[in-house]
């Protein structure tokens, strides 16, 4: 491991001429007023990537600050040990072989073994650590690209407060939690949660907008990369605005770190305020839909899962139910609104977000984008704005609080929108895919487990690996079996039987090895045809012959 003091928050790695310094570094993991930098150095890749790390109070050690940033970037994969990393150049979502140390796409930063790093230091802040594997690539660090928005391009505001009149804070993830801040809210200390929003000063930016037609409240934000239309984003969603909306609750008002989220119970309404949202390719020609009115409502912003087996220790003293961050790239079920709340505790709600933020979602299919070479749409520019209505003379007119300002003279007036964050929604897997399809938001969060036992009796793995639905019944269907296995020279020859086609990603794989005392490596099968035989489909997979001496089929169940 290499340790550098930086000076003044200036030097990174390198006293040479554009060398990378903490504040170029715009993915930022985590929340505080400390901030160290980690540098991963593959020496396959001719690539060095930094990310940062923000804390309050003591710093984990650097192995679990590594787990962080893995657990927020979709791009970094790692295994529980760090023995692995890999690192999705192109965000193509390849498949990843962590024993072998290879990956499917071979653009992609891939290597297992010989990392050396102290993973027991306590990162100070204004430091950088650098996870290098052998000699390292001996190239200058870039900054990891970042998923949420990096850079305020144009605002306007009539937002007096400077609390909330800085656009710097929507960069950067949703916020998380607000500790002993003694904020405009007398904040003492409480987790962003559906029950608590992001109001803090220094945490949102207020859009508000003057009296006159042309006066809008807004903030354009750019990302540093192209947000596309994937086809494997969840829901179709493409990417998330987080506001500061709240579920209203019943009784008990949680705002402290150690209330208990049991205690909280939501009636099924929320505070929602219209705004646009418009996307752009340039930062000039814009392009929005009505259906992109909805703004700041459900689903409201979660910082933290909701972990009482094994809460976080070290997010503050005592606690008992919150652990890793939530994944503000990940959204949840856009059928969702204040009314999916009803009844439900806080503990409850946090449950059914499955590892969420939050926020809400948009889908690029909506508008008329043009297309990149892929065929995709796209963005790089978002611009989040207040609603403009006309007022009649004589007509009061009160703000978004209820407060009287007084009577209008026949001009206008806008909403004015809490704007926290920007996301790019990540990609999901088949199997993710899968289970959206097949489950709802009050189901999934429990049943919807690849180990989980389905309604009709099999693992939900094997119900994914074989195109079944959870409620198909087996008894119906053809049963799923390996037809066939024939060597040859360069290929191996799989034929599997299956009640429905499968896919080259289709929930199996193979794994190979020399010898049956070592470990088994995964070998990404290639699919050749899928035909249908009967009540059956005829699945034909290959694998190269030199993938090893010993071959066996693997549905996984993580």
């Amino acid at each position: 491991m290499t340790t550098r003091i930086l000076t003044n928050l200036l030097l990174l790695v390198s006293l040479g001429a554009g060398a990378l310094t903490l504040d170029d570094i715009h993915y930022l993991v985590g929340e505080g007023a400390n901030k160290c930098a980690v540098v991963i150095d593959w020496d396959n890749g001719g690539r060095a990537l930094a990310w940062g790390y923000k804390w309050n109070g003591a710093c984990t050690n650097l192995a679990e600050v590594v787990r962080r940033i893995v657990h927020d970037d979709p791009r970094l994969v790692s295994d529980d040990a760090l023995t692995f990393f890999g690192y999705d150049v192109n965000d193509v979502h390849p498949s990843w072989d962590k024993t072998a140390g290879t990956c499917s796409d071979p653009v992609a930063l891939a290597a297992a073994g010989g990392w050396s790093f102290d993973g027991a230091v306590v990162p100070e802040s204004g430091s950088c650590y650098t996870i290098r594997r052998g000699a390292g690539s001996g190239v200058e660090p870039i900054a990891a690209e970042s998923p949420y928005g990096y850079q305020v391009v144009a605002s306007s505001t009539r937002e007096k407060s400077p609390m909330y009149s800085n656009p710097d804070v929507v960069l950067g993830r949703p916020t998380m939690g607000v500790f002993n801040t003694g904020g405009a809210h007398g904040d003492s200390g409480a987790l962003i949660t559906p029950a608590y929003p992001a109001w803090s000063g220094g945490r949102i930016y207020t859009a508000a907008g003057g009296t006159g037609k042309d006066e809008e409240g807004f903030v354009t934000i750019k990302f540093d990369h192209d947000v596309v239309d994937d086809p494997k984003n969840p829901w179709g969603l493409d990417f998330i605005v987080f506001g500061n909306a709240m579920a209203i609750k019943t009784g008990s008002s949680y705002v402290t770190l150690a209330g208990n989220p049991a205690d909280v119970r939501f009636v099924g309404t929320g505070n929602e305020e219209p705004g646009v949202v418009s996307v752009s390719q340039d930062g000039r020609t814009w392009y929005t839909s009505e259906k992109w009115k909805t703004f700041d409502g459900a689903m409201p912003t979660l910082g933290y899962e909701y972990d009482d087996k094994t809460p976080d220790t070290g997010l503050f003293s005592n606690n008992q139910y919150w652990g890793r961050a939530t994944r503000a790239t990940f959204p949840v079920d856009p059928s969702c609104t204040f009314a999916s709340f009803t009844g439900l505790t806080l503990t409850q709600a946090c449950q059914r977000y499955r590892g969420s933020a939050g926020g809400v979602g948009y889908d690029l299919a909506s508008v008329d984008l043009p297309c990149n070479e892929q065929g995709l749409k796209w963005f790089r520019y978002v611009r989040i704005a207040g609603v403009c209505t006309a007022v009649s003379a004589g007509e009061d007119i009160y703000d978004e609080e209820g407060d009287y300002i007084g009577t209008s003279d026949g001009t206008y007036k806008y909403s004015e929108p809490e704007v926290d964050a920007v996301a790019d929604v990540a990609p999901v897997s088949d199997y993710e895919l899968w289970v959206e399809r097949n489950y709802d938001w009050a189901t999934a969060w429990d049943k919807g487990g690849a180990e989980v036992v389905a309604k009709n009796g099999l693992l939900n793995a094997l119900n994914f690996a074989w195109g079944l639905s959870p409620t198909t019944p087996v008894a119906e269907t053809v049963p799923f079996e390996i037809a066939g296995f024939e060597t040859g020279d360069a290929v191996h020859t799989l034929t599997v039987r299956s009640p429905s086609p499968m896919s080259a990603a289709g929930g199996i794989v193979v794994q190979a090895t020399d010898c049956l005392t070592a470990g088994w490596k995964t070998v990404v099968p290639t699919l050749t045809s899928s035909k249908r035989d009967g009540k059956a489909f005829v699945n034909t997979f290959t694998v190269p012959a030199d993938a090893g001496a010993f071959f066996k089929l693997v549905v996984p169940t993580e």
